[in-house]
């Protein structure tokens, strides 16, 4: 006694053997359930590879890998001292006693219709 299955049985004589004109076969005679099924998962394997370049391409940037590491000495100097500082505070100083007097200079806008 031979029990049949419910399921279709997969022959792998037949899954193995490739043949150009089966492919033109399949071309000319259209599925849309398995060709959206191929479209998607080609473009979803595109997504992907795209995705790792941009991986790699920001994480080769980000750590010099690409560029190169540009060895710059890092020494401590001062952006600012107490010099430069106090002339700009003498410079805002005589701006406040010219405002404060009235004393205003020309200005550096001109009137174009004029």
């Amino acid at each position: 006694m031979v029990l049949e299955s419910a399921y279709p049985v997969c022959k792998t004589e037949t899954m193995m053997d490739f043949s150009f004109k089966n492919t033109l076969a399949s071309i000319t005679n259209p599925n849309p359930g398995r060709d959206w099924s191929v479209a998607l998962a080609i473009l979803i394997l595109l997504f992907v590879l795209l995705f790792a370049y941009a991986a790699y391409l920001f994480v080769g940037l980000r750590w010099g890998d690409l560029t190169g590491h540009a060895q710059i000495p890092q020494t401590q100097q001062p952006t600012v001292t107490r010099g430069k500082l106090e002339s700009v505070l003498e410079t805002y100083r005589a701006r406040k006693a010219n405002f404060e007097a009235g004393n205003f200079g020309p200005s550096g806008l001109f009137d174009p219709a004029e």
